[in-house]
């Protein structure tokens, strides 16, 4: 019966996990893949899950997940929080907005090039009908090429970032960066091929074309990651010079226009990169040895195809009425299979200023949402749990508002360009025509409903939901095709821009609606889990010691341990998907790593067992020589696959040993660097050094805590008995922590052995009087107490 029972939560936990992976699966196949994605293999099913196949354990899970998002709880409408726009909301909007517009700068950047010079980074006004389209091409694939990619990098690198894991930082980022990079030429490549072979496009402009996409699609690529380690103010400032350095070019050197754009845009994408390649050596983490092979490339996709599809298609679906309306121009087209058309484009210039104006409402907007989750967190109570649905809404509608006014504003400015004697008209010597003016209203528009829509997207992104976005969009995109192509293949070619607005609209209904569901479902998931997450809280809280922690070097079952501060366990008894589970339910996890000996046992000792020293005889193992390259070499690897495997620090054991009475004392100086090297490695891991207090005066700005073993306790190895201290002895070594704590600042942790319930009793009653964070365990510390 008990055995059944452990089954049985273990298949709900594997429903947890599948659930928080990716939502709702969309069938069984996908709840199969999920499984097997967490190293779940057909073999263990049998014993585990008591299933007699994944097909069979995948069948009952994705029921069992159905049930729950058919299970609803009706939410009342007593006590609505109501959560609206404060005066430091407003104070706060303002400073949104401003890093929002910084976002978009670029772009306002290269018109006010062009208003004034005729001349930006990739754009020149004298350029004829044939130049104007090749070089257009090449901005559309660049951005539609890279657009997967980019918001890959945003999401994938924003997570190691917040977790502070700088070398994982770097590889991703210089393996998507060269993954874009091989995009770019790939595509272009097949593009001028294909130019060549069938003729549907000029091969001379297909080249050209070509050249101005992996250039642009190059400096999209640098761009991407500064946003997101908020190295903002680089950007214009690169992009300002490199803008500068190409205008020079063109006015002081002979060079054709081609050319001087792109050394301008190379230049761009050079700067970028060396001031990547600072930001990384400044924060410990650029490894000029690195290779493909350090990026676990499956989980990097599996992660984040999602991503990368609606990135890509975001920028065809901007692009797509522009592309219809173009391939059905009435002029001569020469091998062009569209061709650029000056009217349809200025007026959705023009149009574009409504998204570009309200680019800080979604900074604004998503910062605001953010902080409402935060307090969903942290100020929740079971009165109050129900009416955070209905502060949702008010959030949401409060960043429409605004959104609506900002557009407002977009469009009296827009109303002025068009139709003032001192807007367009008086810089440009082609004056705007009815057409011009069409396309810019319908456009605008189409921009409002695509800004609602990408706010709503925005939500979507920061919940981790994905999947509504890229249906969304892909819905969109059909219903931009189907308008476009029918408003300007039978009415007028300009009139492709309904489509756009048509398309909008669906986009922003559609979004909006399924947002509006996620949160009601969200707030009823909840609720049903909240009585249990307070009842967990009050035990934590009534906890008798400062930070709970448990150390265990057996195998356990992970669905019996919770609630714990600081978790240190062996991590050879765990897979990837326990460890992840073990974090859920505890704060910290770290993971067992002895610097000073190797146990016949242990997974490197063959690796080491050439350069191991003399015997330890009560541990029955072997002492390491650290200084030792190869040793290092090996403790390093194991390091990194422990972290690797999610694990949130390491538990330095065996420190006693290069003590001044231990017997590695030779050894010391090289502990202490191997150490320092761990940590400036991994700075943001929690290190806790096993015993060894007189090498808190090296270590104790290295390591997180310092854990001292059998201060009121000792054990006999021959006699094999546990003993109480006497009161000398005792005080000694708590004097000696006392001065320690009160020297360096250290965070000690007490772990004192026993098993008898007297000695047990008598060790708590003496720990009651000092305050000193302590747990009671057995000498192997293979199991874990009741």
């Amino acid at each position: 019966m008990m055995e059944e029972e452990v089954k049985n939560d273990k298949v709900e936990q594997l429903v947890f996990l599948v659930q928080k992976r990716v939502g709702k699966p969309m069938s069984v196949n996908v709840t199969q893949a999920i499984i097997e994605s967490f190293g779940i293999r057909e073999i263990d099913v049998q014993n585990d899950y008591g299933f007699s196949s994944i097909s069979n354990l995948s069948q009952i899970v994705y029921k069992k997940i159905l049930e729950r998002y058919s299970n609803k709880i009706p939410l009342e409408k007593s006590n609505i929080m109501s959560i609206k726009l404060t005066k430091e909301d407003i104070k706060d909007f303002f400073k949104d907005y401003l890093i929002g517009i910084f976002y978009v700068f670029p772009i306002f950047f290269q018109v006010f090039c062009v208003v004034v010079f005729g001349y930006s980074l990739w754009v020149y006004s004298d350029f004829n009908i044939l130049q104007s389209t090749s070089v257009v091409i090449g901005v559309i694939t660049s951005l539609v090429l890279t657009g997967g990619v980019v918001t890959v990098i945003s999401k994938q690198i924003s997570f190691y970032w917040n977790h502070k894991n700088n070398k994982m930082v770097f590889q991703t980022t210089v393996y998507l960066i060269k993954f874009g990079l091989k995009l770019l030429f790939f595509v272009n490549a097949v593009f001028v091929l294909l130019s060549f072979l069938l003729e549907f496009f000029a091969f001379q402009m297909a080249i050209l074309s070509g050249i101005y996409s992996l250039f642009i699609g190059s400096m999209l690529l640098m761009i991407a990651p500064l946003y997101v380690f908020k190295e903002r103010i680089i950007i214009p400032v690169v992009i300002i010079v490199g803008s500068a350095f190409s205008l020079g070019l063109k006015v002081f050197t002979p060079l054709y226009i081609y050319f001087t754009h792109w050394i301008g845009l190379g230049f761009v994408v050079l700067i970028l990169w060396l001031y990547l390649v600072r930001f990384f050596k400044k924060h410990n983490a650029y490894d000029p040895s690195y290779t493909v092979k350090d990026v676990k490339r499956e989980f990097v996709v599996y992660n984040n195809y999602v991503y990368f599809f609606y990135g890509m298609l975001f920028f065809l679906y901007v692009f797509l009425d522009r592309i219809i309306a173009w391939s059905v121009h009435e002029k001569e087209r020469f091998l062009y299979f569209i061709f650029f058309e000056k009217d349809y484009e200025i007026g959705m210039d023009i149009a574009l200023l409504t998204y570009l104006l309200v680019a800080g409402v979604f900074e604004f907007g998503i910062v605001r949402f953010a902080k409402l989750l935060d307090r969903l967190q942290s100020e929740v109570t079971l009165s109050s749990i129900q009416n955070y649905g209905k502060g949702f809404i008010d959030n949401y509608l409060g960043n429409f508002l605004l959104l609506l006014i900002t557009s407002g504003v977009a469009f009296i400015i827009e109303l002025f360009i068009l139709y003032s004697p001192h807007g367009y008209d008086a810089f440009f010597e082609i004056k705007l025509n009815s057409i011009n003016r069409q396309v810019c209203i319908i456009g605008s528009l189409g921009y409002f409903f695509f800004s609602c829509s990408v706010l709503n997207v925005l939500h979507f992104f920061t919940l981790g939901q994905p999947q509504i976005p890229l249906k969304s969009i892909l819905y969109s995109f059909v219903i931009n095709l189907v308008f476009g192509l029918f408003f300007s293949r039978f009415f007028s070619y300009d009139l492709s821009v309904v489509g756009f607005l048509v398309g909008n609209v669906f986009f922003m209904l559609f979004t909006s609606y399924h947002l509006y569901k996620f949160f009601k479902k969200w707030i009823i998931i909840i609720m049903r889990h909240f009585k249990l997450i307070m009842l967990f809280l009050c035990f934590s809280l009534n906890s008798h010691s400062k930070i709970k922690f448990l150390v265990c070097y057996g195998k356990f079952d992970v669905t019996k341990v919770s609630g714990y501060d600081l978790l240190i366990v062996e991590s050879a008894h765990f897979t990837y998907n326990e460890v992840s589970y073990l974090k859920r339910n505890n704060k910290k996890v770290v993971a067992y790593i002895s610097l000073g000996e190797i146990n016949e046992d242990a997974r490197d000792y063959k690796l080491l067992r050439s350069v191991v020293s003399e015997k330890n005889t009560d541990w029955n193992s072997y002492y390491l020589d650290i200084g030792s390259s190869k040793i290092q070499k090996v403790l390093k690897s194991r390091i990194q696959n422990i972290f690797y495997m999610g694990y949130d620090g390491l538990f330095l054991d065996n420190i006693d040993n290069f003590t001044e009475h231990g017997v590695q004392y030779n050894l010391q100086d090289d502990l202490v660097a191997f150490v320092r090297a761990i940590k400036k490695e991994y700075p943001n891991k929690v290190l806790v050094q096993n015993a060894g207090l007189d090498l808190v005066k090296l270590l104790h700005g290295q390591v997180d805590y310092v854990l001292i073993e059998s201060i009121y306790t000792d054990y006999d190895f021959k006699e094999k008995r546990y003993l109480i201290r006497n009161n000398e002895s005792f005080s000694e070594r708590l004097g000696n922590l006392k001065k320690a704590m009160n020297k360096y600042k250290i965070k000690p942790l007490l772990l004192e052995y026993a098993v008898d319930e007297t000695q047990i009793k008598q060790i708590r009653k003496r720990i009651k009087t000092e305050n000193i964070t302590y747990s009671i365990s057995e000498i192997s510390l293979q199991k874990i107490k009741d």
